[in-house]
């Protein structure tokens, strides 16, 4: 099999031709991707920015977010830990006392001797009670996740309103006000906002 060193050159300019082409395309679409990046960057809001990281730093730790947004926000923060220990602490104790009644109620069903747990030493109560503390443990949980949220949104929101202006040039006034509507008089009120 012979070949033409000509054709094979031809083809082989063609391949690189085509290829640095393709190249050359690329870079371009990656520069233009990185410039759009740098300008959606440079379009966030600093009031955005700021309540992110409040947000964040809520998240990281419960308070922070509230200490960053300053002036009476601090004292969210006993109110915060409190709430979040005390729902801690509650599923804790339904969790304890689900194993204990579930421990009993499993060694009583397997025939195993079993002392009790707060006295009840028969099936039906430790079944009962196993259901029960079970439930409130779930709910506790999701109580302390919902708490958990609650502080993370309100250093975010508060973040966000301590950008308004609350100048005393704001004023709301709310006046009577009469309206003709196809010949019928209307009495309404008007509420005018002036900022």
């Amino acid at each position: 099999m012979k070949v033409n060193l000509k054709t094979f050159c031809s083809s082989l300019a063609k391949t690189l031709w085509l290829f640095s082409l393709l190249l050359v395309s690329f870079v371009a679409c990656a520069q233009d991707n990185a410039e759009k990046k740098k300008a959606e960057k440079k379009e966030i809001d600093p009031d955005e920015l700021l309540a992110r990281k409040s947000a964040i730093r809520s998240a990281l730790l419960p308070g922070w977010g509230q200490a960053t947004n300053g002036k009476w926000h601090s004292l969210k923060i006993p109110i915060i830990y409190a709430g979040l220990g005390t729902l801690g602490y509650m599923a804790h104790y339904n969790n304890s006392k689900y194993k204990c009644y579930k421990s009993g109620y499993i060694a009583l069903s397997k025939g195993e001797p079993f002392s009790g747990c707060d006295g009840f030493t028969t099936i039906g109560p430790l079944k009962t009670g196993m259901d029960s503390f079970h439930k409130s443990r779930d709910l506790f949980i999701i109580l302390t996740g919902g708490f958990y949220a609650l502080n993370i949104l309100d250093a975010y929101v508060w973040a966000h309103l301590g950008q308004f202006d609350n100048s005393d040039d704001l004023t709301m006034q709310l006046h009577p006000s009469f309206i003709n509507i196809a010949g019928q008089q209307y009495t309404g009120m008007s509420l005018t906002f002036r900022f």
